[in-house]
């Protein structure tokens, strides 16, 4: 699969699970039940169980020891082979551990699916920017005079500028590279020095839930 040791793979698209046909179904034969869908871009995938399973905890990155050890726990079979066939597939990507490696490309081509609203500058951490899930509740509300809403810290994700404008390119949409283009263009920053925040974005990003990836 690869030689990168500490390489993670992330699924690429969203479990859906099943969609239920109507049909009648014998509740002692679980292999005649239909399987659960995933869609990636446009397309909707029927997958079978075992891969359905391990693909929906790849919506957060694992590394090839905690998918052995998933796999094992969840009595899903052969974990090589299920992310063989994944990987053969194009429903997850590897994630290099080096931020230099020439396989970001491929993670470059997708796009990315914020899960998160941004809460801008935050003044009282050092000029740092606050995202937090979409589905945060503020604990105190913003005043008249401007203070900011406030919410648990524990649900939020503090960002520097390049990486916090580069998370508010992610429309969903476009590709991860043609985010990186479009924030350059905006602020005049060299598209290299902004695809150099990628890797460590990204991982934050997707190990905190904040993002999936799919299919640009």
């Amino acid at each position: 699969m690869t030689d990168d040791a500490g390489a993670t793979l992330v699924a690429v698209g969203i479990p859906l699970g099943v969609n239920y046909d109507g049909a009648e179904y014998n509740p002692n034969d679980p292999e005649s039940y239909p399987n659960p869908w995933f869609r990636q871009g446009k397309r909707y995938l029927k997958i079978e169980w075992p891969s359905y399973v391990l693909l929906s905890a790849l919506s957060v990155p694992m590394g090839y020891s905690e998918i052995c050890d998933f796999c094992d726990s969840a009595a899903l079979g052969d974990g090589d082979e299920l992310v063989k066939g994944l990987l053969g597939n194009g429903l997850v990507v590897v994630l290099p551990s080096g931020d230099s490696s020439p396989q970001w490309r491929q993670v470059m081509r997708l796009k990315a699916v914020s899960h998160a609203i941004g809460l801008g500058w935050a003044p009282k951490n050092n000029g740092l920017y606050m995202i937090i899930p979409a589905t945060s509740r503020a604990i105190a509300p913003p005043t008249v005079s401007g203070d900011p809403p406030e919410f648990p810290k524990t649900e939020s994700i503090l960002l520097e500028r390049p990486e916090y404008l580069l998370w508010t390119a992610f429309d969903g949409i476009r590709s991860i590279d043609e985010c990186v283009e479009a924030v350059s263009e905006r602020t005049g920053v060299d598209e290299d020095e902004i695809r150099s925040r990628v890797p460590q974005l990204l991982r934050r990003l997707l190990k905190e839930v904040f993002a999936a990836l799919d299919v640009a």
